[in-house]
């Protein structure tokens, strides 16, 4: 209550100096509680210059307020926040791309030999390629936090990856003279009819996800872990057209999102914005003589008055608001 007591003296000093110190103090106090009865008393007792300072501090009090509900609404739409990236282990496109850089990797264990791929760069081109797909999900989507922009760009190229993965199958399966399953094979429609579990993760969470994504696994295991290179190699190409799918959702989520709360740098210029903005109705800033808001204090970074100190408008960023006022020393 006391910094608040000072905070509207000072504000309304070019008028307190009516009224003796003591008396203002009383009288600043007695307003910011709303007690009619006290203002009163005081009305009577020291007359009608009283009146003209309750009217300003009522007016300073109102704009207070109103100035702290916007604070508090802004913090619920708009801020940055800083929190755990490994969000990504709940991801369906993460647990399925888990899955099929697994099936691949047992895939090119199992068909890829000195016979087929004597240099193994197929065997090396064809696990890197499923490793890129798990591993930028979960690095794009760990920068979700400070970089919308970076997140899309590497949730993209595991997209890309896993295009280039089932290329490889596609390959394979010709180069054995034989194609792709049609859309209504039975085995298909099955393994497009797999839904993921949805995970819940204990405090162990590592431990969790491992059991949560082979358990996920040994639903596929069927037909991405059959003897047979035709149906294994099938069935690894749904899971990549699946998970690209699944991938392509979540940039066009995340594009919508982007649009609608900004991105990370947008978010960190708000959140000063508004912190300059409460530090300076703390000190008492006067409010903008164009628009109202309340001003913050600049350096002036060239010509006559580099270096020195001045009010400007808190808008001028957001508004191209031009209020300024010089601080007398």
């Amino acid at each position: 209550m006391q910094r608040y007591v000072f905070f509207c003296y000072y504000r309304v000093h070019f008028l307190l100096e009516l009224i003796p110190w003591n008396l203002s103090v009383e009288l600043i106090r007695t307003t910011a509680k709303y007690d009619t009865n006290d203002i009163d008393v005081i009305i009577d007792n020291h007359g009608a210059n009283v009146i003209i300072v309750i009217n300003v501090i009522i007016v300073i009090i109102v704009i207070n307020d109103t100035n702290a509900t916007i604070k508090k609404k802004t913090k619920k739409t708009m801020g940055v926040k800083i929190g755990s990236t490994v969000g990504y282990l709940y991801l369906d496109m993460w647990v399925l791309a888990s899955i099929l850089q697994i099936g691949t990797f047992n895939f090119c264990r199992r068909f890829l030999n000195q016979h087929n791929d004597p240099c193994g760069r197929l065997f090396d081109q064809m696990t890197q390629a499923a490793r890129s797909g798990q591993a930028n999900i979960a690095e794009g989507v760990s920068r979700h936090q400070t970089s919308i922009e970076t997140e899309m760009k590497l949730v993209d190229v595991a997209r890309a990856s896993i295009n280039e993965l089932s290329n490889d199958f596609s390959f394979i399966l010709m180069a054995n003279k034989q194609v792709a399953w049609r859309n209504d094979e039975p085995a298909a429609i099955q393994l497009r009819a797999i839904k993921p579990d949805t995970p819940h993760y204990s405090e162990d969470i590592m431990h969790d996800m491992m059991e949560h994504v082979l358990k996920q696994k040994e639903r596929f295991d069927p037909w991405i872990e059959h003897s047979d290179l035709t149906t294994a190699a099938n069935a690894l190409m749904i899971l990549c057209a699946r998970v690209n799918s699944m991938v392509t959702r979540y940039l066009e989520n995340s594009l919508t999102t982007f649009k609608l709360t900004g991105g990370f740098t947008e978010n960190m210029t708000k959140e000063r914005i508004d912190t300059q903005q409460q530090q300076s109705i703390a000190e008492g800033a006067p409010l903008c003589s164009k628009c109202g808001a309340p001003m913050v204090k600049r350096y002036a970074k060239r010509g006559s008055n580099q270096g020195k100190a001045f009010w400007s408008c808190s808008r001028y960023s957001e508004t191209g608001c031009t209020g300024s006022k010089s601080i007398e020393n």
